[in-house]
């Protein structure tokens, strides 16, 4: 599949890190594979699906180099809490009574929130499940590492927006 984002602000991530305007960026597969004005893009990729961004920002997908998917479905419990608190009294009690099921529906909920956010890479760390069962294999069109314990680095990689292909 093929497809044009066409007449956006295109920021980039070149040695310059300029933006364009009224750029337009032509994706195939999932790899960007040219970049000029939308009657170049649909004369030179004719098959190509085009989306209109005008008036919209075009930019690489956004990293998470530190995410607890599984906390998702703890978000707004113990707001008010300093992060000592937090942990000892809500998170960590309440972690460990979530079945492995529990957590896959919190980290799809929290993957999908992610892509919708604009982040197609996040680097989970799920410290709170070192049990058989509880090691995560989600599909999910989002790059992904899970970790436990403190890892360094995590790649960028561009990604069409994917919120139409879960909403």
């Amino acid at each position: 599949m093929s497809y044009i984002l066409a007449d956006g602000w295109l920021i980039t991530m070149n040695a310059k890190r300029d933006v364009m305007e009224s750029a337009s960026v032509c994706v195939v597969g999932d790899r960007i594979a040219a970049i000029g004005t939308r009657t170049q893009m649909a004369e030179r990729y004719p098959e190509a699906e085009v989306i209109d961004c005008s008036g919209k920002i075009v930019m690489p997908g956004m990293v998470n180099t530190h995410t607890h998917l599984f906390q998702t479905l703890l978000k707004g419990l113990g707001d008010d809490m300093v992060l000592k608190k937090w942990f000892t009294c809500m998170t960590g009690p309440s972690a460990i009574h979530l079945t492995a099921d529990d957590a896959r529906a919190a980290a799809m909920h929290g993957c999908v929130e992610s892509i919708r956010g604009g982040v197609t890479t996040v680097l989970d760390f799920m410290y709170a499940h070192p049990r058989p069962g509880m090691s995560p294999q989600w599909s999910v069109r989002l790059r992904r590492q899970v970790c436990a314990g403190l890892c360094a680095g995590a790649s960028l990689r561009w990604a069409k927006s994917t919120a139409r292909r879960v909403s």
